[in-house]
């Protein structure tokens, strides 16, 4: 090296001056002085929050609080060691490094709120200790306190919730016999000869009980899922095990975090803080993947985004038409005023606070575009639904393309069995969802 020349301390670049060296380090290796934290995340360690970010020099993790001195070292070891043009380009590095890691720990503040956020919006409180069981005693305590429930009736009900939590199965208290049936019928007296319809074969309806009113939407639909599904000629044998035995709300709890303890969706699990057993918090689209995932069954999730100043139901509606129709052999089977029963799961359907199960389409004949989603909602309980199907009313069950206005929506579809190598690719969610967005008008 000639004398007084100065050295880059990322490349083999040689300067007679420190002034240029700085200019070559500022130009070139401006990515290597923003190096973000490994992964973008904090460095997970129950023994120690610390962060930890890169050296740009040497590519080794330091925590923050160590990486000025070791950079500070690097550059002390650089040539030359004349000391006024040296100590600017000590002074230019650590500059940058005190620039990375400040952009680090904003970036780590910004990730922490966004956890918090979602936290609050899951209903992830950790002071809140009312569980299923608790809460479903209260409600059943103060129907007694106002008289719409009988002392007698409450210890039965009480016995059959203990029982059924012990073993975990739901008792069925919330479900609607022969909705499959009495959905068809009312369809069929209902449709018009300028539209058809197309449902699921073994829809079922799981309404909100008594120890999940305000919280358990997303577990109703999976219970809507898991025993449609059992009951379908493709998957029957794969489920025998929840043949007339669906999981009650807690086991399914329990479920979805034993598909956690095996690898699936670790950033799903981070945000509800690992646990569902015993809490109230909800569960979205992610969560049902993971539970239908665990199950061996092949899924599929899609997003739905709308473009600033459009509206997404409309490709929600053509995707959804066109899930139901892959079932039937033509599209001309589609008989006006007909209602077919297509062999093809229910759809999990998600928007913001709340979920449902999609169990059918209505066609308009004229344009063959879906015109109405046939939606079963756990909201209802079991009693506002026979209202419903004995009135006749298709209103609370057959949605207009107008009803849903909301800006995003996610669905989870099951298309099949799994294979091994599905199974270990669905535990990674966040590649694998589809996003679909509308087109801007």
């Amino acid at each position: 090296m000639i004398a007084n020349e100065f050295s880059c301390p990322f490349c083999c670049y040689l300067s007679p001056n420190s002034e240029e060296l700085q200019t070559h380090v500022s130009s070139e290796h401006y990515k290597e002085l923003k190096t973000p934290t490994k992964s973008g995340k904090k460095q997970q360690s129950h023994e120690s929050d610390e962060s930890f970010t890169e050296c740009p020099i040497c590519m080794t993790y330091f925590s923050i609080k160590e990486i000025d001195n070791h950079v500070q070292k690097h550059l002390s070891e650089a040539e030359p060691s004349c000391s006024t043009e040296h100590d600017a380009l000590v002074a230019t590095c650590l500059h940058n490094t005190e620039r990375m890691v400040e952009e680090n720990l904003a970036k780590e503040a910004a990730e922490n709120l966004q956890l918090q956020l979602l936290q609050e919006e899951f209903n992830c409180d950790p002071n809140d200790k009312v569980t299923y069981k608790k809460q479903a005693k209260q409600v059943m305590e103060k129907a007694v306190g106002r008289k719409k429930m009988t002392t007698t009736e409450y210890y039965r009900r009480r016995f059959e919730m203990l029982e059924s939590l012990e073993q975990g199965i739901d008792d069925g208290s919330t479900l609607t016999p022969d909705f499959a049936f009495k959905l068809s019928k009312l369809f069929n007296q209902n449709t018009r000869n300028n539209t058809s319809i197309i449902l699921n074969s073994t829809s079922v309806h799981y309404g909100r009980g008594a120890g999940d009113s305000g919280w358990g939407c997303g577990f109703r639909n999976l219970q809507m899922m898991i025993s449609s599904l059992a009951a379908l000629p493709a998957y029957r044998d794969h489920l025998q095990q929840f043949q007339d035995k669906i999981p009650s709300i807690p086991k399914l709890q329990s479920l979805i975090e034993d598909a956690w303890a095996i690898g699936f969706d670790p950033r799903g699990r981070e945000q509800l803080m690992g646990k569902l057993v015993g809490t109230r918090k909800w569960i979205g689209a992610t969560e049902a993947f993971v539970l239908l995932s665990s199950l061996h069954l092949h899924c599929k999730i899609v997003d739905f985004h709308s473009r600033s100043g459009s509206k997404v139901n409309t490709e929600l509606f053509k995707w959804v038409l066109k899930y139901f129709q892959k079932d039937l052999n033509q599209e001309s089977l589609l008989k006006p005023g007909s209602v077919e029963l297509a062999n093809i799961p229910i759809l999990y359907l998600q928007h913001h606070g709340h979920s449902r199960s999609v169990c059918g389409v209505q066609v308009n004949m004229k344009t063959k575009a879906a015109s109405h989603l046939i939606v079963c909602d756990p909201g209802m309980t079991k009693h506002q639904l026979s209202a419903a199907l004995n009135g006749n009313k298709t209103c609370s069950l057959s949605k207009t393309l107008n009803s849903f206005k909301e800006e995003k929506y996610q669905v989870v579809a099951v298309v099949g069995i799994s294979t091994t190598e599905q199974f270990e690719r669905q535990k990674d969610v966040d590649t694998l969802a589809e996003k679909i967005y509308s087109q801007k008008t």
